[in-house]
């Protein structure tokens, strides 16, 4: 994903250093999200289903709740702890 900075500018002053960065995923990955957007008008248009489906938001859900079960507990969690 990149270092998450706008620019390649950094501000150098007593403190430190600091750089302005992207505030979420939708400015990071701004490029997926339309590109995404775009596959899933296609398919509708054309009839067929679309290239990612709900067994893949699923999947996705699933490891976004085993990460945050992890921070929470503070230790590995494997997928397949995590509730189906």
């Amino acid at each position: 994903m990149g270092d998450g900075r706008r620019t390649g500018m950094v501000f150098s002053g007593a403190a430190g250093r600091c750089a302005d960065t992207t505030r979420s995923d939708q400015e990071l990955l701004a490029g997926a999200y339309v590109a995404e957007l775009a596959a899933f008008v296609d398919a509708v248009r054309a009839g067929r289903p679309a290239p990612v489906g709900g067994e893949d938001a699923r999947a996705a859900l699933t490891i976004a709740l085993a990460a945050a079960e992890s921070v929470r507990s503070g230790r590995p969690v494997r997928i397949e702890e995590v509730g189906k």
